[in-house]
């Protein structure tokens, strides 16, 4: 694990006025430089209270060095067709942000829970750091693979799995990353985020995954290589749409940008 640079914002503290609202007066205006959005995530790591309202979140977020550098590294390692995992997590006593060094491989179309319990155990373990951020990657055959989509209306985006994982009350994580091909995808949980508190065996993530598919009109069928992908009679829709559909229903919100980039609000 390595810190990710410190802040050069002074510790916030509580005299009167919440974390949150006391970032909000700092970070006022359209676009959160990096000390900013470093300082959303040290608050979040001191829970659900510290979420942002969905109007808060900023037109643009600008990242450093460090984080282009985790970005890129996974991009890299998903070259071999694999999902890449990896965690960011805070120790608040330290108020320093901790990154895995090296991404945890999963399969070709899946983490496996246990690739993520192991990643989140060995950071709370080494360095006493709470998740906030769960990163993943989409290898370069699911550009045109999971979703069916022609090359030219192909564009990132999260699968109905993944942006389960961020909503069901049994996970802790307050932001999801996608890397897939050249974009970055981050999404948020916000203060009026609508989480699914059902017991797992009622409501899993493959029960959610297939009514966002089917109600979207995707058809899913398994390759000869056994690799599930999916496919639409509609080409208009896309996989992005059941993002944007999701992110509309549980009150997310969504930014994009390319390798190296800023990230720019998509959604709302």
């Amino acid at each position: 694990m390595k810190p990710l640079q410190e802040s050069v914002l002074r510790k916030i503290s509580n005299a009167g006025r919440s974390i949150v609202e006391m970032f909000g007066s700092i970070g006022r205006g359209k676009e959160w430089k990096y000390d900013y959005f470093r300082e959303y995530l040290l608050a979040l790591s001191r829970g659900d209270n510290f979420l942002l309202p969905r109007r808060d979140y900023k037109k643009r977020v600008r990242l450093d060095e460090n984080w282009h550098d985790v970005l890129d590294t996974i991009r890299r390692e998903s070259k071999d067709g694999v999902e890449k995992y990896s965690v960011i997590g805070v120790n608040k006593e330290k108020r320093a942000v901790f990154v895995r060094e090296v991404p945890l491989s999963g399969h070709a179309d899946h983490v496996p829970v246990e690739t993520i319990h192991l990643a989140v155990d060995e950071m709370e373990r080494k360095v006493g750091a709470d998740l906030v951020v769960d990163i993943h990657s989409h290898p370069d055959w699911l550009l045109s693979g999971l979703w069916g989509d022609s090359k030219e209306v192909r564009r990132a985006a999260f699968s109905p799995g993944d942006l389960f994982r961020l909503i069901h009350k049994s996970q802790s994580h307050f932001v999801g990353v996608l890397v897939e091909g050249n974009e970055n995808l981050f999404v948020f949980r916000t203060r009026g985020t609508e989480r699914v508190d059902l017991n797992l065996v009622v409501l899993s993530q493959q029960t959610f995954t297939d009514y966002w598919l089917n109600y979207y009109g995707f058809r899913r069928f398994r390759l000869g290589s056994g690799t599930e992908v999916m496919t639409n009679q509609n080409k208009k829709i896309t996989g992005w749409d059941v993002n944007v559909g999701i992110a509309e229903r549980h009150k997310l919100v969504i930014y994009r940008g390319l390798s190296g980039g800023d990230l720019f609000r998509v959604v709302p």
